[in-house]
């Protein structure tokens, strides 16, 4: 197969190899990975969505990131305090009653769920 490109030489690529799915006209599609964010980032869209819920319409953009340090600091205060729980009562794995305990503890009372 030979390709021209902008300047009249031309390079030539070799065939595919007789196996391959390029030689069936099937072209292999790789997907990128996602990067995990880490825990507490949210997105601009969700945090105007709850603005807008709680009446404000208007927002400095400075305020997002702002926004988002204190939801980072406060998620990773409650769940190492909910691990601290787990592991006193010998458990690996953080349960609802953990998380309830823990917002209790701060003073966030979540109503409509018993535990």
């Amino acid at each position: 197969m030979v390709k021209f490109f902008g300047s009249r030489n031309a390079s030539v690529t070799p065939a595919p190899a007789s196996g391959s799915t390029a030689a069936h006209g099937k072209v292999a599609v790789r997907h990128r990975k996602r990067k995990v964010s880490p825990v507490g980032v949210f997105r601009q869209k969700g945090f105007r969505r709850l603005m807008y819920s709680a009446g404000i319409t208007r927002v400095q953009k400075k305020l997002f990131s702002d926004a988002n340090e204190v939801s980072q600091a406060m998620l990773r205060k409650w769940i190492a305090e909910a691990m601290i729980l787990s592991e006193y009562d010998k458990r690996t794995t953080i349960t609802e009653k953990d998380i309830l305990e823990v917002l209790r503890r701060n003073g966030a009372h979540v109503y409509g769920i018993c535990g």
